[in-house]
This record gives structure tokens, sequence and C-alpha cells, in this order.
């Protein structure tokens, strides 16, 4: 850290968040940024917990309120986590059923019986 830096400055880069090096690629599937996504909220959800830890034993008259209410946003995250985790594991099986079937149309059905066409003399 360089001794002339302001610390707006200081505090602006330690908040600022690291950039994702999970982040999915245009190929990714629907279930895969549903995941990512969820994934996002966690982190969300485990910020606002240890703020409502900080809040809660802060000395300020109304620290207890603030950290309620970051129990609450926290709690409606989780709450929305799970969702997103019934969303994501049925948009799996519905992508795992349409490759089935992509993948059964595009080949003829084994053991098929095929007869020769006949020949007519007249």
């Amino acid at each position: 850290m360089a001794p002339d830096e302001s610390s707006a400055s200081r505090r602006r880069r330690r908040s600022s968040p690291a950039p994702s090096s999970a982040t999915p690629g245009p190929a990714a599937t629907l279930a895969e940024l549903i995941e990512y996504e969820r994934l996002e909220l966690m982190q969300i959800h485990a910020m606002l917990r240890c703020l409502y830890d900080v809040l809660l034993y802060a000395d300020d008259d109304d620290s207890p309120l603030h950290a309620d209410v970051a129990l609450v946003v926290a709690r409606l995250l989780d709450e929305s986590v799970a969702r997103l985790e019934a969303v994501r594991m049925r948009v799996a099986q519905l992508e795992a059923a349409y490759e089935v079937r992509a993948h059964e149309s595009a080949s003829p059905p084994p053991h098929q019986v095929r007869e020769t066409r006949g020949t007519y003399l007249c």
C-alpha cells in the first residue's frame, strides 16, 4: 500500500468485489446459469450473516435494529436460494430428458425389422 494513498481509496479498493473466475460462458446450460446465480446469492447471505453479528454487538443504539434487518434479508435470501435449487434440479432433469430424446430421434431404433421392397413383373 502506498504511503500517500488516501483512506477513502483504500476503503473503495477493499470493498470492491473480486472478479469471479467461475462466470459461466455463453455456451452454459440453463442449469449452470442458475447454479452460478445461486452461489452468488449464497455468498451475499454469508456476508449478511457476518454483518448481523457485527451490528448485534456494536455500541450504537440503533445497531440491534439494523442487525435485525440484516437477519431478515439473510433469511429471505436463504429461502430464495432453496427455491433456486429446486428450479435448477428441475431444469437439469428437463435438459437430460431433452438430450435423451434428441439422441433417440437421431439414430434409428435398435432391432428394427425392415422388409425389402417387392418387385412386380407385369
